[in-house]
């Protein structure tokens, strides 16, 4: 996904090319800021489109947004932008690190050991941003000089930034009255294993599997899933 203000001045060069008025009125972080498009009708109404819900995102890696409002008075769409305002994600600080460890105990095996946290911009819209803890352990065997068979967990803790208090909450598709007021923190654990054919110097067949749990704080964002990808890799 590109930066945010990258997007951003791509997005405002476009819609002045086709003769649409297009500024920026505020300024965010410039890496993952949250990006609010508001749409003046110039009859005396406004519409805004926020970044949608992860769970409409469908593991795009394109930037999706929600119609939040649509032709409403602008004072609401104010109203809604300071609330966003309110909290700034930009004057949040951490600790943050990244490390990585790796091991070849022999020709053919290797064991890879990885740790980081950050601060990440949330694809919910009731948060701006989360604190990410993630740790993962993997190994990878070559049986013959073209046959690859790697595997290994994932742990990762996600800390949302706000809790849920706001009134709409059937836009959130499934979070309930009794979710309001709650913070929410995700347990997510990752298991996966691959496998890859070598045909060729330059190409090769690969089969991933991947089984992820997630469990948070508030249920109705539990979720086990299975994914099965599979494909041809080419590199020169």
């Amino acid at each position: 996904m590109f930066r945010s203000d990258l997007w951003v001045a791509a997005f405002v060069r476009r819609h002045n090319d086709l003769g649409n008025l297009c500024v920026v009125t505020r300024r965010g972080d410039p890496i993952a800021g949250q990006i609010f498009v508001e749409i003046d009708h110039l009859n005396g109404t406004a519409t805004l489109f926020t970044p949608a819900p992860s769970a409409l995102r469908e593991d795009s890696a394109e930037r999706i947004f929600q119609r939040r409002f649509e032709r409403v008075e602008p004072e609401k769409v104010r109203t809604r932008i300071a609330q966003e305002l309110d909290y700034d994600p930009d004057t949040e600080y951490s600790f943050s690190y990244n490390m990585g460890m790796a091991w070849t105990p022999t020709e053919r095996f290797k064991l890879n050991l990885s740790g980081q946290s950050s601060y990440e911009s949330a694809e919910d819209v009731r948060n701006s941003s989360l604190l990410a803890y993630t740790l993962s352990c993997s190994a990878s065997y070559r049986f013959f000089t073209r046959l690859v068979l790697s595997g290994g967990a994932a742990y990762r803790y996600e800390d949302y930034t706000r809790d849920i208090t706001e009134d709409e909450v059937d836009l959130f598709r499934g979070t309930d009255v009794a979710g309001k007021g709650k913070s929410r923190q995700d347990d997510q654990f990752n298991l996966f294993a691959g496998l890859t054919f070598g045909v060729t110097r330059y190409a090769s067949f690969y089969l991933n599997g991947l089984y992820t749990v997630t469990e948070s704080s508030i249920d109705d964002f539990d979720y086990d899933r299975y994914r099965i990808t599979a494909g041809v890799a080419l590199q020169y």
